[in-house]
């Protein structure tokens, strides 16, 4: 008959050379006193070549502030009673593979056992594990009409889904607001922000964020949470509006404070929509040119992202993605905006937001006919003068640049 206690190696046992109990809680130091797997693959359970047994591989695990090491691989088999918590293999369902291990100071000295729960007895309560069991493996057994036989190992189970593999949890540094880059300090460090609510690594001279370029430190008093900027000519932020290229998005507010936080990508919450508009969750979004800070769902020159969540009817969540302004949009009314010259009238545009590589579109905005203008003429780099024989049309004049 096979035995029930895989090879392993203990910390300190109880009636050691030292005071076992107290030199146990110095594992503390690692798991803050939870009881878990040292690492995702310690202790896993596999499939054998057997349709009766499984593999408990090698592994770490914290219980009761007691450090165990299994250190071969060990065979569960589920046609041996011995290898039960109580009775043997006679039901399909769910069994469990469970580490049981109680300190307590006793001669000989207490050792981890790996056992078959049966599925009637995890029913019996409530999908709830006792304090001396962790568990390792959910392993599913069905009966083939003539016998019972394993068909797959699981890392919880379906049914309860709280029983399942446990962790030690682990923690980096932390800092409020991120420090100055120290090498001598630094170098191989990772720390989270607390303020910034980031990430970042200790490369050789300098930190880098975790997740990339995500975000960014601003001076976001007076703004709202989820108002859509972009930085201005004094590198502080405004907020953004699709009338020009130099104001389209550059970020959306996460953070509102003197030291704040404008995420440039990613999820971000509570973006304000226009009053004209009615967003639903998978609309692709774009910045609104009539109300600043803010998102529509009608198409204007700036992208930027997709409604993932509805917060409430004049608030949504995004997935925020700058999109590069392609074009804006100017109206140049009929009558008497236009200037009476050498007999055609002309309307001056301003083209100081873009480049010398700019194109015009024009559209009557009566009959939505192109329009070809008499003359485009560059008075200088900041402006674009618009010909026209008459004073009669209302132009759309869209600038792609």
């Amino acid at each position: 008959m096979a035995s029930s206690i895989p090879s392993q190696s203990r910390a300190v046992d109880p009636f050691a050379s030292y005071n076992s109990d107290t030199v146990n809680t110095l594992t503390r130091m690692l798991t803050y006193g939870e009881n878990g797997l040292a690492t995702a693959v310690s202790c896993d359970v596999i499939d054998s070549t057997s349709n009766t047994e499984v593999i408990l591989k090698p592994g770490f695990v914290y219980k009761d502030d007691m450090w165990i090491y299994i250190s071969a691989n060990h065979i569960v088999d589920f046609t041996d009673p011995a290898q039960y918590s109580s009775g043997f293999m006679n039901e399909i369902g769910y069994y469990y593979i469970v580490l049981d291990y109680t300190f307590v100071k006793s001669r000989p000295a207490p050792q981890a056992k790996a056992l078959i729960v049966k599925p009637s007895q995890i029913t019996d309560r409530g999908g709830i594990l006792p304090d001396a069991w962790l568990f390792l493996k959910a392993v599913k057994v069905e009966w083939t009409g003539s016998e019972f036989v394993v068909v797959s190992v699981h890392n919880y189970d379906p049914g309860y889904p709280n029983n399942k593999r446990r962790y030690i949890s682990t923690y980096t540094g932390a800092e409020i607001f991120l420090p100055t880059f120290s090498e001598d300090r630094d170098k191989s460090r990772m720390v989270y922000d607390i303020e910034e609510d980031q990430f970042y690594f200790g490369y050789s001279n300098r930190w880098e964020s975790a997740f990339g370029s995500v975000s960014f430190p601003a001076n976001t008093l007076g703004f709202t949470i989820g108002e859509l900027v972009y930085v201005d000519s004094t590198s502080g932020i405004s907020s953004a509006i699709a009338t020009a290229a130099s104001r389209t998005a550059d970020g959306v507010v996460s953070k509102v404070s003197a030291t704040g936080v404008v995420k440039t990508s990613g999820k971000v919450e509570n973006v304000k929509i226009d009053s004209t508009s009615n967003i639903n969750v998978g609309d692709i979004v774009y910045l609104s040119k009539t109300e600043a800070g803010k998102i529509t769902e009608n198409r204007t020159p700036q992208f930027v992202g997709k409604c993932v969540e509805i917060v409430d009817a004049n608030t949504v969540n995004i997935l925020f993605h700058r999109g590069e302004p392609t074009s804006i949009s100017v109206i140049l009314p009929a009558g008497v905006s236009w200037t009476f010259s050498g007999g055609l009238y002309y309307q001056d545009i301003d083209i100081s937001d873009f480049g010398s590589n700019i194109a015009f579109e024009m559209y009557d905005t009566a009959t939505r006919l192109i329009i070809i203008p008499s003359n485009i003429e560059f008075v200088s780099s900041s402006i674009a003068r618009i010909w026209m024989p008459n004073n009669t049309v209302e132009l759309n004049v869209t600038i792609i640049g």
